[in-house]
């Protein structure tokens, strides 16, 4: 529609409406042409479609691994999944470890990237889009441990190097965790199977053997997926 056919249907002033589609379109709900000068709906709004009833079937779809994970591992383990520019836990399971890192929880959403499970799915998207989201969320990432857009892309390279994430304290003071990405019947990028712990329960051979355990669980859920 152009802003001129909105103003009509919605019976607002033209400035007001030109303020509001301009907030809609930074957020990505809605598009704007350049060329027609008309707005549509924006990609977010196919992703605010899977945070609905879909994201509550894809949640059952992998509850049983993050149980799993939770089990097999004693930490928590969660499953997290993009929206937007952010990050959101989908499902957390404690395990039986007596220190518990609970940095999240249900329904939290965080800037893609921070987090072992929103590294993973960063670093797994296509490159000019990783660093357009990093450029769009630089001015928040501050407020986790003081992390940096810079230090965020070494990091997004490393991941991409060694095929899972791994972060040791740098969003978290003492918190580590590994994040493996979950792609859909499609092989595009959509959610993490993560956990995470204090930096001290990951020595170098047990988080070899929970990537492992990780990425065996993500192939049963990606043949569910399919």
């Amino acid at each position: 529609m152009r802003i001129a056919d909105i103003v009509v249907y919605l019976k607002l002033e033209p400035g007001t409406a030109h303020r509001i589609l301009k907030a809609l379109t930074a957020a990505e709900l809605v598009s704007r042409n350049a060329e027609s000068h008309r707005y549509s709906l924006g990609p977010l709004t196919y992703e605010l479609g899977l945070v609905a009833k879909p994201h509550g079937d894809f949640a059952a779809v992998c509850a049983a691994s993050v149980l799993r994970i939770a089990e097999r591992t004693g930490d928590v383990a969660m499953l997290t999944l993009r929206s937007g520019l952010d990050s959101i836990c989908l499902d957390r399971q404690e395990g039986s470890a007596p220190i518990r890192t609970l940095t999240s929880r249900v329904g939290v959403r965080r800037p893609l990237g921070v987090g072992a499970g929103s590294l993973a799915i960063l670093s797994a998207l296509p490159v000019a889009t990783t660093e357009q989201v990093i450029q769009l969320n630089r001015t928040r990432y501050g407020q986790f441990n003081g992390l940096t857009a810079d230090v965020l892309r070494k990091m997004v390279s490393k991941t991409r190097a060694i095929g899972y994430a791994y972060t040791h304290g740098e969003m978290y003071a003492d918190v580590g965790g590994i994040g493996v990405i979950i792609r859909d019947a499609n092989g595009a990028p959509i959610a993490a199977l993560n956990m995470a712990t204090t930096v001290s329960r990951l020595p170098m051979p047990r988080v070899r053997q929970i990537v492992r355990d990780l990425r065996k669980e993500v192939l049963l859920i990606e043949r569910k997926l399919r």
